[in-house]
């Protein structure tokens, strides 16, 4: 075990500037199946070319936030043994920006959201006795970003009973209610490919392939019908893709509004964050809605902080401070931080 007194050197580290007091935001989990210390540096290069890129076409206040995120972490040692995980330490320059175009951020937010929600939705379904599906809803590709109100008013038409085909084919089914999710990437051919990931409740099983390589899949009679009903909303929009859902893919659900933001051009860049300002894009749909417990959870920003350690709830530890060293190019322990911080220079020893 360790000490009382490693113990009360911890408290003195998570101490900022003054002794102001230095908040933690414990990310738990990772899906990277690099190391949580790998896909943390990986993300803050990243990070910063987003915030190069956007600097250069004139967001510098956007771009200084980006760059100066998650800055410094913790790796939190528990004395039973087990591996640390990964924290962020926030303070003055050491801090989330919670931006939306900030790799680092959309990770911990969509961890977050696949946490919370993601087992409060596993919860509701075993509950009221439903099956989850996952419907990939696409528009046809755009040179320009779509009126996003318009085309998440066409997303919830496919699951009302405005039309008698859609009734007969959802009451077969008994539909509940859905969770969607934006996203829009930039697609081969250069222009913007809108789509929406739909995580679908209902109170009867749809027909599924059983075997081969499509296995899990709906079935193509049943895509079909759904498809169908997606061109006569969209007239323009026909590929629907649906299959069944698992928990435990949950984060998939949940990324935040654009993968592969740092391989966008300038001037799709630039447009896209014009589009996306004040927006919120996830939504409950159906029964769903009324459930205030679940509304809670998709506006949810900090879960909070986890003091014990996941495999047996042990509850002491130490944090080792670790830097974002520029020169390498990923995170390194405190003590073999050999360069600059973001423009902040290193102690003298």
């Amino acid at each position: 075990m360790q000490s009382t007194k490693n113990l009360q050197r911890c408290e003195v580290k998570r101490t900022g500037p003054a002794g102001q007091a230095l908040p933690l935001l414990d990310t738990l989990e990772t899906t990277d199946r690099k190391s949580p210390i790998e896909g943390a540096s990986e993300r803050k290069r990243r990070s910063r070319k987003v915030a190069k890129q956007l600097k250069m076409i004139g967001y510098e206040g956007k771009a200084r936030k980006i760059e100066q995120c998650a800055s410094m972490l913790y790796r939190r040692s528990f004395s039973c043994g087990h591996e640390s995980h990964t924290r962020h330490g926030q303070w003055e320059s050491f801090y989330l920006c919670k931006d939306k175009f900030c790799p680092n951020c959309n990770h911990v937010r969509s961890l977050k959201l696949s946490r919370s929600l993601g087992g409060a939705l596993e919860r509701y379904a075993s509950e009221q006795g439903l099956h989850a599906y996952h419907v990939v809803l696409t528009f046809l590709n755009t040179d320009s970003l779509p009126d996003y109100e318009r085309i998440r008013r066409q997303a919830r038409r496919l699951f009302d009973s405005g039309s008698r085909v859609r009734k007969a084919f959802w009451d077969r089914y008994g539909y509940h209610g859905a969770v969607m999710n934006f996203e829009v990437t930039v697609a081969r051919d250069g222009r913007f490919h809108p789509h929406f990931h739909v995580l679908l409740f209902t109170e009867r099983p749809i027909e599924l392939i059983e075997s081969g390589e499509h296995s899990g899949k709906f079935q193509n009679k049943v895509n079909q019908e759904l498809s169908d009903m997606w061109l006569s909303i969209t007239k323009d929009s026909y590929i629907l893709q649906g299959q069944s859902f698992e928990f435990s893919h949950m984060f998939e659900m949940v990324k935040y509004l654009t993968k592969g933001v740092d391989m966008i051009p300038d001037e799709q860049l630039s447009e896209l964050v014009e589009w996306s300002s004040g927006r919120r894009f996830i939504s409950l749909i159906g029964k769903l809605y009324k459930n205030e417990q679940l509304k809670q959870l998709t506006e949810a920003e900090d879960m909070g902080d986890s003091e014990c350690c996941p495999e047996c709830g042990c509850n002491e530890y130490v944090d080792i401070p670790m830097r974002f060293d520029l020169a390498r190019g990923q995170y390194v322990d405190d003590e073999y931080w050999t360069g600059e911080i973001i423009g902040i220079p290193r102690r003298a020893p």
